[in-house]
């Protein structure tokens, strides 16, 4: 039995080295996969599992995962091996192509000696595994894997952008707002960022971030470079940014640039339409202007019938038809309220 394995082991082998060199991948594997699972000489095992599993990756042969399980395998069986980082570098392609980042981050980062190719695979995976966990709400995890990908950020300067970009996003998820508001500044001045879907984004966040600290005339000036670059576009985030620039100029008193946009807001019709309609009814109250206060209040109420907004739209209205001293109105009005 010890000479059939003897003599099995080597043929299945050598055959192997045959089929590769007449470029049949295919029987070579299945020639390795026969000499690795015989004992008889330690060497050819342990040489013929890892061309087994390299070939099975190289011919993407993996429905359950065979060329994972392979390199799995050959790490338990042979943790010393000198070909131990091939195996993780090819473990690692054979993640990434399934999508498994985190299993990939893992590989890599047992590798020994490491290439440029490999710093450069590290920071790619470690982008996507940093958006997986920011998509899963894992926002101080995703940090941590931006940054991982930013230590690499040599290689690929798109990587290197949107690793900033999506960093700022996660520190705002935190309530981090200088942080954010670092990380949206700095993405803006990184070579190639204006090329990015991200960019014009980078503005409109910008504003929110100085919005909640409360530095409205910065978090104006960064709402409209937004609006003005996605030249007033009909969408649900410029109809927003109209409607927030109006409330910076409503929070610095500012009322008739207020007024003008959400004026814009109301005009673009995508989003906080109602809102925008009570918060210009209700500046141009505090600037005595009544009769144009009830007709935009009015066109809330009628509008949009089921808005949050319309009991604080019907005692405003009553209470300027009593400043105009239209009494008989007022009532009227302040009935309706109560029903």
């Amino acid at each position: 039995a010890t000479v059939d394995d003897s003599l099995s082991q080597n043929a299945n082998y050598h055959l192997a080295d045959c089929y590769l060199k007449l470029n049949d991948k295919n029987k070579a594997r299945q020639a390795f996969g026969l000499a690795s699972k015989l004992d008889f000489d330690k060497i050819i095992k342990e040489d013929a599992l890892f061309n087994f599993a390299k070939l099975t990756q190289e011919l993407s042969l993996s429905p359950f995962n065979e060329a994972i399980n392979a390199f799995n395998l050959f790490i338990k069986k042979y943790p010393e091996s000198p070909f131990l980082d091939d195996v993780y570098s090819y473990l690692s392609k054979a993640y990434i192509s399934t999508k498994n980042y985190k299993e990939a981050i893992e590989a890599l980062e047992n590798i020994q000696n490491i290439n440029p190719e490999l710093e450069e695979a590290y920071q790619r995976v470690c982008f996507f595994r940093a958006l997986e966990l920011f998509t899963n709400n894992d926002f101080e995890e995703a940090i941590i894997h931006f940054d991982k990908s930013l230590n690499n950020s040599r290689y690929n300067r798109t990587y290197l952008a949107r690793s900033i970009f999506w960093r700022g996003e996660a520190y705002y998820r935190l309530n981090r707002f200088d942080d954010a508001a670092r990380d949206f500044t700095k993405f803006l001045t990184t070579t190639g960022a204006i090329e990015l879907k991200e960019f014009n984004s980078a503005h409109y966040n910008l504003g929110y971030c100085k919005f909640k600290n409360k530095e409205f005339k910065d978090a104006a000036s960064w709402f409209r470079k937004y609006t003005d670059a996605m030249k007033e576009a009909p969408s649900k985030t410029v109809g927003d940014a109209f409607a927030r620039t109006g409330d910076c100029y409503y929070g610095i008193r500012d009322y008739d640039n207020a007024v003008l946009f959400y004026q814009k807001a109301i005009d673009n019709g995508k989003a906080s339409v109602d809102y925008a309609l009570f918060q210009k009814g209700f500046c141009l109250g505090l600037q005595k202007e009544h009769q144009q206060k009830i007709i935009t209040l009015n066109q809330l109420v009628n509008d949009y019938s089921r808005s949050a907004y319309v009991d604080d739209a019907l005692l405003e209205i009553g209470n300027s038809y009593i400043a105009i001293e239209e009494n008989d109105m007022a009532i009227n009005t302040f009935r309706q309220l109560i029903t």
